[in-house]
């Protein structure tokens, strides 16, 4: 049986290397290059610009109507119900 030592070391470099795999994971993932609708791509203004003409994405009509009146979410029920919203 090893010893509390061996086996604290043992846990020590197994955690040590968990927490730098993790790390080299987020840094792949930060130097990952936005594309499509994602906030800072090449592309990003000119697709937001085609949504809002042709009415679709987040600035679909549809949704803006149902967000406006608070109809189908938490406040729209507590506005429907005569409560405040937490």
């Amino acid at each position: 049986m090893p010893s509390l030592r061996k086996r604290r070391a043992e846990i020590c470099d197994a955690l040590l290397r968990l927490n730098v795999a993790r790390a080299l994971e987020d840094l792949l993932w930060d130097r990952m290059a936005p594309i499509g609708r994602e906030f800072g791509s090449p592309n990003f203004d000119r697709l937001m610009e085609e949504d809002y003409r042709d009415g679709c994405g987040h600035v679909d009509p549809s949704l803006m109507a149902r967000f406006r009146l608070g109809i189908g979410g938490r406040m729209g029920q507590e506005r429907r119900l005569g409560r405040r919203p937490a």
